[in-house]
């Protein structure tokens, strides 16, 4: 009896065993390049979002006129004398 067809078969089988389950697996490997690319661009826009408030934090410390433009439409403040109309839709 030749062994050698069976060796080689059952060598196969365990390539197979080897690369498609466990934690090395090639699906394993897929998976995490995917949740990789995922995290990167959360990351990309986490840093874009920091970069906005940054300037949102800066402009309010150091500009006057947008204190009070931010003032009035968000705290509904006025300037002393200032005369604050609210127009309602019909």
């Amino acid at each position: 009896m030749n062994l050698l067809p069976w060796v080689l078969l059952a060598i196969g089988v365990l390539l197979i065993v080897v690369f498609f389950t466990g934690s090395q697996s090639l699906i394993k490997l897929y998976q995490l390049k995917e949740q990789e690319a995922h995290l990167r661009k959360l990351r990309q826009s986490y840093i874009q979002q920091n970069d906005s408030l940054e300037q949102e934090i800066h402009r309010l410390k150091n500009d006057v006129e947008y204190q009070e433009k931010v003032a009035r439409e968000k705290f509904n403040m006025k300037k002393k004398g200032e005369e604050v109309y609210i127009v309602e839709p019909r």
